[in-house]
């Protein structure tokens, strides 16, 4: 299986980050499972976006599974989560 994690947190230090994420990758990873990872907060996002954009698109249409892994603050998404959705499909 091809399997693809987006996380959307800008902390590291994070049950998100430290919990979820780590948690799903180290699963996947035992399992010896195809695994590529889009991390909002590490990834360049100044204008344009155009290169990450296609970059994330590629690698939604090449996945089996998708991880989404993201707070929820005030019924929101975290912004670079809204941009991912908004912009990449």
């Amino acid at each position: 299986m091809k399997n693809l994690i987006v996380i959307g947190h800008p902390d590291k230090n994070s049950f998100c980050y430290n919990g979820i994420f780590k948690t799903i990758k180290n699963e996947l990873e035992v399992k010896n499972e195809h695994l590529e990872i889009i991390d909002l907060y590490r990834d360049s996002f100044t204008r344009p976006r155009d290169k990450v954009i296609k970059k994330y698109q590629e690698l939604v249409t090449w996945t089996d599974r998708i991880y989404i892994i993201s707070p929820v603050w005030w019924f929101r998404l975290t912004p670079r989560m809204e941009i991912f959705f908004d912009e990449g499909f």
